[in-house]
């Protein structure tokens, strides 16, 4: 039986067992994960096409199928925390700064350094930060992801070193990774307070945080 005293503080968004975000604000989360990997199939996908060197086009296949998992993932684990799913997800503030960037990349290099070493090294960041706050089921989905993850940046360190062979080609991709770098920075920022975000919210979860009264 509740104790009456809580009954004023009901959390409207019940959080799952071991679930420290909010509900809604997880679900929110993932339906934003989501859509940044829809993204990332769509553009390795595109960019598997166009590719002429047959490694590499097979090394992009893998990773434009993984993305695809990832999306329906996302998007599944948004649903059982009750979300309405809609087809146009707000885009990620982590990864807006590096949008730009993905009309000026046109060689796989420069696409890879965006991609495989930048957004895919912030994913890795984020869903480690976030498996802490997360029940069971949540932390075994970013656990799954972030194998992938993992795989994905070694392929853009393997683009990188199978491609800048010349001092010419290792010097337009310092270049342009010091540049993607820059907005990475930004990302990171972004990152960083959003989760300070998220530790404020604590307080007020059905679940508590450990130390938090």
């Amino acid at each position: 039986m509740a104790d009456s005293s809580t009954k004023g503080n009901a959390n409207p968004h019940p959080t799952p067992a071991g679930l420290l975000l909010d509900r809604q604000l997880f679900a929110d989360q993932c339906k934003i994960s989501a859509r940044a990997e829809h993204g990332g199939m769509v553009v390795c996908g595109l960019w598997m096409a166009e590719s002429d060197d047959l490694e590499a086009k097979l090394k992009l296949a893998r990773q434009t199928w993984d993305e695809s998992r990832h999306a329906m993932a996302f998007y599944q684990r948004a649903r059982e925390l009750g979300a309405d799913l809609d087809l146009d997800p707000p885009q990620s503030p982590v990864l807006q700064p590096l949008i730009p960037f993905l009309m000026e990349a046109r060689t796989l290099v420069e696409r890879s350094t965006l991609i495989n070493l930048c957004v895919e090294v912030l994913a890795v960041e984020s869903f480690h930060a976030t498996k802490p706050l997360v029940d069971t089921a949540s932390r075994e989905l970013l656990d799954f992801i972030l194998a992938d993850e993992v795989t994905h940046v070694q392929l853009g360190k393997w683009v990188v070193d199978h491609f800048c062979t010349t001092p010419e080609a290792k010097a337009r991709h310092d270049e342009f990774q010091g540049r993607v770098d820059e907005a990475l920075a930004k990302g990171r920022q972004t990152l960083a307070r959003q989760l300070a975000d998220q530790a404020i919210a604590l307080v007020g979860c059905s679940v508590t945080a450990p130390g938090v009264e």
